[in-house]
């Protein structure tokens, strides 16, 4: 009997294998039929890496013009108004902003060198020590800043270096307001100055020529600024003088606003837009009181020691002072 059970049992599964092989399989939605399987389709990859449009830019670096440009805030802001309503409606004619870095703009300046002694006049006529130098430890101009740095680095056989730039045959003017910010050096024996002086004057050298200081400061006083006129009538030299001072507190800390108006009248000096000294001699038609109708130039140094610097002697050990200048401006009635 078991037998015939597992023949019967043997041809049972055989009739029913055969049976599925003759079966019509149908595969649902997203399937395939693979060796009477139902298997998941698989979808074409499409091989993009090739493909330019589909990258990302491998230079992930700056744009070399998208560089950041320097902003330069002035220490000082102009108003023409201060000097007079004619003076509200002048152009600015020149200025140097310091908006580079480096030497000084040579279209606009030039360094002078040495004591003195190659210009015809030794100590610069003020039996000064320094020596003037082009060196950037001397004179830079830097984060919008023209920086003149005096100092005890010596030169050869003086003790001290400085720097003293002018305009002269470059920006030479006659009238205008000029003005500069400007921030003073201190320390005893140092003598700053932001000055003018005639570029080919018709009435000879000093002091016929005339010079228009529109400001010094001597290291032996505080936050004093000095104005002072030369002329044959008026000089230091002679004893005649024609100067005024006025205090102003924190010029070795703050920038402050130095400016002369010039006209065919009169020169008034100002100092933060606040009126001082006006000389306007009666007897103008004299070139020996008004030399000024000729063009003149700017200059401007730090002096050490000197006739009036160094009058209460100069400071001991090492050191430097810096006078730092935002900017020089002038401006003239416009055309």
């Amino acid at each position: 009997m078991k037998k015939i059970y597992v023949i019967f049992s043997l041809m049972v599964l055989s009739i029913i294998l055969t049976g599925c092989q003759n079966v019509d399989v149908v595969c649902g939605e997203g399937t395939e039929l693979v060796d009477g399987y139902c298997v998941k389709k698989t979808t074409d990859v499409v091989d993009d890496t090739n493909n330019p449009d589909d990258t990302e830019n491998p230079d992930d670096t700056e744009n070399p013009d998208d560089t950041e440009t320097p902003v330069y805030v002035d220490a000082c802001q102009t108003d023409l108004s201060v000097y007079g309503s004619e003076a509200s409606s002048f152009e600015m004619v020149w200025s140097d902003e310091f908006e580079y870095e480096g030497k000084l703009d040579d279209t606009k300046w030039e360094y002078l060198i040495g004591n003195g002694g190659s210009y015809g006049i030794p100590g610069w006529g003020n039996n000064e020590l320094q020596y003037y130098t082009d060196s950037l430890d001397n004179v830079k101009v830097q984060n919008g800043v023209l920086t003149i740095t005096a100092s005890t680095d010596g030169f050869a056989q003086y003790g001290y270096t400085s720097g003293r730039v002018r305009t002269m045959n470059k920006a030479d003017f006659t009238y205008g307001v000029f003005e500069v910010c400007a921030k003073m050096p201190t320390g005893l024996g140092t003598w700053p100055a932001i000055w003018m002086l005639p570029t080919n004057s018709p009435y000879g050298g000093w002091p016929y020529g005339g010079e228009i200081d529109i400001m010094e400061a001597v290291g032996f006083e505080h936050d004093i600024v000095h104005w002072n006129i030369h002329t044959k009538a008026h000089n230091w030299g002679d004893g005649v003088s024609y100067g005024d001072n006025t205090t102003v507190p924190n010029i070795y800390e703050q920038y402050h606003r130095y400016a002369v108006r010039w006209d065919e009248f009169s020169i008034t000096f100002y100092v933060d837009g606040i009126e001082g000294m006006t000389y306007a001699p009666g007897n103008m038609s004299d070139p020996n009181y008004w030399p000024f109708d000729s063009d003149f130039h700017m200059i401007l140094n730090i002096a050490v020691g000197g006739a009036w610097g160094g009058q209460r002697g100069i400071q001991s050990g090492s050191w430097e002072t810096k006078m730092e200048v935002d900017y020089v401006r002038v401006f003239q009635e416009s055309n």
